[in-house]
């Protein structure tokens, strides 16, 4: 049986031990055929689009045995989440990945070097992160710390009282 990433190509191996039948050479037949690149090869390449138990059928001469292998596909998929950091300049971000699909250990690698599911003293701005599972499937993806406009003074106004010892200026 095989696990594949999602999206990857992976080698069917068919590995016959004994000898053909005298004259006759082993020959190959593999259904279903969707997604291989040639059926009646030993070691076709499956495209992986979706999990697929093939059936393959050696024949030599009048003998015939099959054999099952069953792809499995993983994949790496996560939500991310980061509540805006305190002020524009601050460095108080955090953003987290939650898995929700792979198998587990899990390896983080964030841009700002972080390796854990949580990215912490972040300052607003773009961030990525590569998450790999134990098989070795990984996604990469983005996320922005958002925070708060910055607080901007203008210019104070200044209005004139109305008269001297006045209280309305």
């Amino acid at each position: 049986d095989v696990l594949a990433c999602g999206g990857a190509n992976v080698q069917l191996n068919a590995t016959v031990t004994g000898n053909p039948f005298t004259g006759h050479p082993f020959t190959y037949n593999w259904a279903p055929a969707t997604g291989l690149n040639s059926t009646t090869i030993a070691n076709p390449v499956d495209g992986v689009a979706a999990a697929t138990t093939y059936v393959v059928s050696v024949t030599s001469g009048r003998c015939s045995t099959t054999d099952t292998i069953n792809v499995t596909i993983d994949s790496v998929k996560a939500t991310l989440s980061s509540p805006p950091a305190g002020c524009s300049y601050s460095t108080n971000g955090t953003a987290t990945a939650n898995i929700t699909s792979g198998m587990t250990p899990y390896a983080y690698h964030w841009s700002n070097g972080a390796a854990t599911a949580t990215a912490s003293n972040l300052s607003p701005g773009l961030y990525h992160i590569t998450m790999t599972d134990q098989p070795g499937c990984t996604a990469t993806v983005t996320i922005t710390v958002y925070a708060p406009p910055a607080i901007v003074f203008g210019a104070p106004v200044v209005t004139d009282v109305s008269c001297p010892g006045g209280n309305n200026g």
